[in-house]
């Protein structure tokens, strides 16, 4: 996401958090199909192609705009985006049932609940071109390490230990800590974008990316680190519905966190 917009103190506004379905009158019924209504994690292989133009309608108010939202799936029609303006239902598409400014009341040391469905990834130099990075899923990266043979039985400790390793990272960076036992990691999935097909099959160059689903508790050690990291994202492909992290009130909760 790029940079959030500015107020009239010169200071940057905080990013809107939006939640919307889409309406179920004729028209939209109508392209509910083409557009991909129905995008959810898990769902059709193509939903978050669809979603993603979906979700741009809302945004796209000039030829030359660069993405300043990320978005995800929050059930059948419905979305929640973070975005650096209010959306636009310019095409009445959408019925917006909420849309503020993102400003959760977060202290260090706060215990705050939170969902995660990301892309994590892992930078790699290419050994023919070294100026060059390539982005590997951590999980496939890490199991190509080990004999074909072994990767089955090893998979579901790579997820764990692996997708762990990887959060807890990123909590070092952007202001969170995490223990192994208040975080669930699973969902494990791949994706590909099928913008081009070959003879009925999807091309070779169509993106691919995978993702997984981290659930649990965080403890905040910077507040302002962490609301600037959730308005980014975290991981790569948030084009694709990937990197917006939910959070909220945990029953263990200190504060409340919005």
């Amino acid at each position: 996401m790029q940079h959030h917009a500015t107020d009239r103190s010169g200071q940057d506004a905080p990013p809107f958090i939006s939640h919307l379905h889409l309406r179920q009158t004729p028209s939209a019924g109508a392209l509910a199909p083409l557009l991909g209504a129905r995008a959810e994690a898990g769902g059709d292989p193509d939903a978050s192609r669809r979603g993603h133009h979906l979700i741009w309608s809302l945004f796209a108010d000039h030829a030359g705009r660069r993405r300043d939202f990320l978005w995800a799936a929050d059930g059948p029609d419905a979305f929640i985006t973070l975005s650096a303006r209010p959306p636009d239902d310019r095409h009445r598409l959408f019925h917006i049932d909420s849309s503020e400014p993102f400003e959760p009341a977060l202290a260090a040391g706060d215990r705050v609940a939170f969902h995660l469905h990301a892309n994590p990834v892992v930078n790699q130099r290419r050994d023919r071109e070294p100026r060059r990075v390539s982005k590997h899923d951590i999980i496939t990266n890490i199991l190509r390490q080990h004999p074909r043979a072994d990767r089955h039985r090893l998979f579901n400790g790579a997820v764990r230990n692996r997708g762990f390793s990887w959060l807890q990272a990123q909590g070092e960076a952007k202001g969170f800590t995490v223990t192994p036992h208040e975080v669930r990691i699973g969902g494990y999935r791949r994706h590909e974008i099928a913008h081009r097909r070959r003879r009925g099959r999807r091309h070779a160059g169509n993106p691919r990316y995978a993702t997984l689903e981290f659930e649990g508790v965080l403890t905040v050690t910077d507040p302002g680190r962490l609301r600037s990291a959730i308005a980014a994202g975290f991981g790569s492909s948030r084009t694709w519905g990937c990197g917006l992290m939910l959070i909220g009130a945990s029953p263990a909760a200190t504060r409340a966190a919005a």
